[in-house]
């Protein structure tokens, strides 16, 4: 079997998205009329993108504690928030 890393399959995910990324970036230099929220919905979406923040880390944080000693053990976890 071979020796798990800590990126997983990240790597592998991040040469399809990065391409597509590096299009929205330029798009949106381009047309910021297009990708902007306007004045009524930036604060609402300001603080939608804070909560969906501060709910990425804490799960971060919780498979984090997971995630190294099934690394230390080589063994895929399949429990706690990985079970979802």
């Amino acid at each position: 079997m071979e020796k798990l890393t800590f990126l997983g399959i990240g790597p592998k995910i991040a040469r399809i998205t990065i391409p597509y990324l590096a299009i929205a970036i330029v798009l949106t230099i381009l047309f910021p009329q297009v990708f902007t929220f306007g004045k009524v919905l930036r604060e609402p979406m300001l603080i939608a993108g804070i909560i969906f923040l501060l709910t990425a880390v804490i799960c971060y944080f919780l498979t984090l504690r997971l995630m190294i000693p099934g690394l230390r053990n080589n063994r895929l976890v399949t429990g706690g928030m990985y079970s979802l």
